[in-house]
């Protein structure tokens, strides 16, 4: 099968070259999840290092940076909040930071245009026995010329 085609069981088939080391094919299923949990330690890490990069361990700074955007969202809303309860956004939070790290592949926001993909969120919370799924919302905006976003933005152009 070539890469880009649907297989009969409406799996994608992909190819990537592998770091000059041949090509690497595998099945790209037409729903992708992220799905995070409750009680995670790399979350509880995370949401505990201090702000000014004072805190070190040996390997958790490397391993959970990725989450520091959703650390700061937590933050700048529930800043306030009980430690638990900031790390439960966190994890939650970070699930949809991956979900935004998906579409910097170029094969990811083709799909999501195509309709041919959908990226879902999720959340595992195994002390209460839920899950929360969310899906992606995904749009192209049309292009806009300068004037068209000086006007909305309210700046004048000389």
């Amino acid at each position: 099968m070539e890469a880009n085609e649907m297989a009969e069981d409406g799996a994608d088939w992909r190819t990537a070259e592998t770091n000059g080391c041949g090509r690497l094919k595998w099945r790209f299923p037409a729903e992708n999840g992220v799905i995070g949990h409750s009680a995670c330690g790399g979350i509880k890490g995370l949401m505990s290092l201090s702000d000014d990069g004072s805190t070190s361990t040996d390997f958790i700074e490397d391993w959970v940076k990725i989450g520091l955007p959703a650390k700061a969202k937590v933050k700048a809303e529930l800043g306030d909040a009980p430690f638990a309860d900031q790390c439960g956004l966190c994890e939650k939070e970070a699930v949809n930071v991956s979900l935004g790290n998906l579409l910097s592949y170029p094969f990811v926001r083709d799909g999501l245009v195509k309709k041919t993909l959908a990226l879902k969120g999720g959340y595992y919370d195994f002390v209460k026995g839920s899950f929360e799924l969310w899906g992606l919302e995904f749009a192209l905006s049309p292009s806009l010329s300068v004037k068209d976003v000086a006007t909305i933005l309210h700046w004048k152009l000389y």
